[in-house]
């Protein structure tokens, strides 16, 4: 091989690796992001979550109430 199509040979693979490193960065940058997004959307959703929790926590109280008041009813209407 002559100096020449050395130097080309190496320009040439310096080339693809600046290529390849700036793909990687590209896919790195990609993947941060999606990672960011993954964590907002599961923070959001575990807000959700908690809401929907304290929401079915008063509705079981409510429930347990109106049972309490129901067989109080029934059990007035039994003495009488």
């Amino acid at each position: 091989m002559t100096p020449e199509e050395i130097r080309e040979t190496l320009f040439h693979t310096l080339d693809k690796l600046d290529e390849l490193n700036g793909n990687r960065s590209t896919a790195e940058e990609l993947l941060r992001t999606e990672r960011e997004a993954h964590t907002l959307e599961e923070s959001n959703l575990k807000a959700t979550m908690a809401s929907k929790d304290r929401i079915l926590i008063e509705k079981d109280k409510c429930l347990s109430e109106k049972d309490n008041c129901i067989a109080s009813l029934e059990k007035t209407l039994a003495e009488t």
